[in-house]
């Protein structure tokens, strides 16, 4: 019998049926009020956004002709992203870094923060690409976007191509992400 279950045994069958449906009553409403406050509290904390975070990746350049990229990262599922800015180039802004910067939404990518060679950098194509710096760091005025601007997707990451780069410096791309949900499971009415 459940925790908490007080029956007479001196009581008809009735009386214990009855006692038995009221008591397994109580457990299931303490049930559902314990169930819907924890969904109030995993809401208040999902409700955190949108916030701002910041995201890097760096590489060192193998030879100035092998192209690498950067790889952000993309959102959890759920969520996605609006970049806010985009700094690319050598460890500081005063860091000559040769070479030019081609910028991907994509679903190929390495692993994120690291340089990725061989066939991912291959695979990026002209109809993934969000942006392009002809020259590092980030030109000025450039790096910036706008609302809906460049959305990253769950199952999307934000790449960075570094093309004819100065081989064996360090590059460093830098994003200013909003975090949005896209998903919610909210119900309308939480009960008593």
């Amino acid at each position: 019998m459940p925790t908490g279950v007080d029956l007479d045994v001196q009581a008809g069958p009735l009386e214990v049926v009855a006692g038995l449906s009221l008591e397994l009553g109580r457990l299931n409403d303490r049930y559902e009020r314990d169930r819907l406050e924890e969904r109030r509290q995993r809401e208040a904390m999902r409700a955190r956004v949108p916030m701002d975070v910041r995201f890097q990746a760096s590489g060192i350049c193998p030879t100035p002709t092998a192209r690498f990229g950067l790889n952000i990262g993309g959102p959890d599922v759920g969520f996605y992203w609006l970049i806010r800015r985009l700094v690319v180039g050598g460890v500081t802004f005063k860091t000559v870094a040769a070479g030019s910067a081609e910028i991907y939404v994509t679903a190929l990518a390495g692993q994120q923060g690291a340089a990725s060679f061989g066939p991912i950098v291959a695979g990026l194509a002209l109809s993934d690409m969000a942006d392009q710096f002809a020259s590092l760091p980030t030109p000025a005025g450039r790096g910036f976007y706008s609302n809906r601007q460049m959305v990253i997707q769950e199952n999307e990451n934000l790449v960075v191509l570094i093309d004819t780069g100065t081989a064996g410096q360090q590059y460093v791309a830098a994003a200013q992400v909003e975090v949005h949900r896209t998903v919610s499971d909210v119900e309308t009415d939480y009960g008593a």
